[in-house]
């Protein structure tokens, strides 16, 4: 079963290189005559909006940088782990085009066909094809939590390929960006232009964190991008028409429902997928690995003492404060998550407990699918932020701070030298060692 995933892996991204090399070289003359018109039409752009082009240019092309980073973490769990990867891959496409910007063609109109491309090979790979071939890392690393490792040269080959056809997805949809960008700024001095640039990548981030504000989809985000680029091919009204069409199929695959069953949420944190755990209850994964399930561990639940799985999950919960022998008046709870840490300390008694989650939709998961209702008790302070932030500007003085599994390793793992883990240091905050 494995060599055949394998095999569809392998005819996917041949099949997708072939069938652009045949119409890239059928359509050259043409796309080369298309491309020197782009070059021609950016050369023309009249001075008085050369600085708005440097600009929306620099803007666009930050924004489908982070927009790709973040969708291809979604979909595969390696980018997840790896962002350096896609991060790289993004910035080789951008620098191969600012050094190529100079030339008499700039085909532009081949970024998006490359980009949907893109959408439809990891798409179709996700959507239960081959994913279970490329669902694991390529080298043996010390922690992976929860990706599993190509083991097999089969298999170590296998999603060496796959990684190499992003690289060059990826990095061929850049470079027509990147000489976009350089056209526009080599019509300007070079202080000034840099100017421009800097202030348009900035106004690309501002871009990315309000669509994450409001909990936006990919396809809000992609569109975003399709527009700003079909405006810089307004030169030709085949063009337009031909990537609005382009545009409109990689809509289709980005909307397309890979994961089936799951209810899937975009936060301003990352991708959460809902959908049915063991015995009916909720079960989570962030950026497609499994990330946390519901317990129903109330004392009102028959099973509590007759399950042997269930008292191990409820020692585990409970063994803080089995460890301290008295109620605590005041604790805080890192890593908060759906509640199964916040319903273990109200069922010991605890008097008040700030419970400290970063990703709102996953204590909203919480809040509406836990079946002990945590987040509804009184005695629940639901604080939405970053625990280290939280910790250091808090006044209050905790008698315990217990630490749930934080979920860094879904963004950022430690091969990407960048630490999200909440480092305070609990001491200085309750004067008790943390738990949990």
């Amino acid at each position: 079963m494995f060599y055949l995933k394998a095999l569809l892996v392998a005819l996917i991204a041949g099949g997708i290189g072939l069938l652009f090399h045949v119409l890239v070289r059928r359509g050259n003359d043409l796309i080369e005559r298309l491309s020197c018109d782009q070059a021609q039409a950016l050369d023309n752009i009249p001075v008085r909006y050369i600085d708005l082009a440097i600009l929306g240019s620099a803007a666009v092309s930050l924004f489908l940088e982070l927009a790709v980073i973040r969708w291809q973490g979604e979909m595969f769990p390696i980018f997840s782990f790896y962002k350096n990867y896609s991060l790289l891959t993004c910035f080789a496409g951008l620098g191969l085009g600012y050094a190529l910007a100079r030339r008499e063609a700039v085909p532009l109109l081949l970024c998006l066909p490359v980009l949907v491309a893109q959408f439809f090979l990891l798409t179709a790979l996700r959507y239960k094809i081959a994913h279970g071939a490329i669902w694991a890392a390529p080298f043996v690393e010390q922690m992976t939590m929860g990706l599993g490792v190509g083991t097999k040269l089969p298999h170590i080959l296998v999603i060496h390929l796959f990684l190499a056809t992003v690289f060059v997805l990826t990095a061929l949809a850049f470079i027509p960006i990147g000489q976009l960008c350089g056209r526009v700024m080599i019509r300007r001095e070079n202080l000034r232009a840099y100017g421009f640039n800097l202030l348009g990548s900035l106004l690309g981030v501002i871009l990315v964190a309000a669509v994450s504000f409001f909990w936006t989809p990919p396809v809000v985000w992609f569109c975003l991008c399709f527009s700003a680029l079909l405006l810089f091919q307004g030169y030709n009204t085949r063009v337009v028409r031909l990537g609005s069409l382009t545009a409109a199929a990689g809509v289709v695959m980005l909307s397309w429902p890979v994961s089936p069953g799951y209810e899937r949420l975009h936060t301003p944190y990352q991708l959460l997928e809902r959908g049915p755990g063991e015995k009916g209850l909720t079960q989570i994964q962030a950026a497609g690995l499994y990330y946390q399930r519901v317990h129903d561990l109330s004392m009102s639940n028959a099973n509590r003492d007759t399950d042997p799985s269930l008292r191990s999950i409820a020692a585990y919960y409970e063994f803080p404060y089995l460890i301290h022998g008295k109620p605590l008046q005041h604790i805080a709870i890192v890593g908060a998550g759906t509640g199964n840490d916040v319903a273990a300390a109200l069922r010991c008694g605890a008097g008040r407990v700030d419970a400290i989650e970063i990703d709102p939709g996953i204590m909203m998961f919480g809040a509406a699918y836990h079946p002990e209702g945590p987040y509804a008790d009184a005695r629940v302070n639901a604080v939405v932020n970053d625990a280290r932030s939280f910790l250091r500007t808090t006044p209050t003085v905790y008698d315990m701070i217990v630490y749930g599994l934080l979920d860094s390793h879904t963004l950022l793992s430690h091969a990407s030298s960048v630490r999200l883990d909440p480092s305070c240091t609990p001491s200085k905050r309750s004067g008790r060692p943390a738990s949990g």
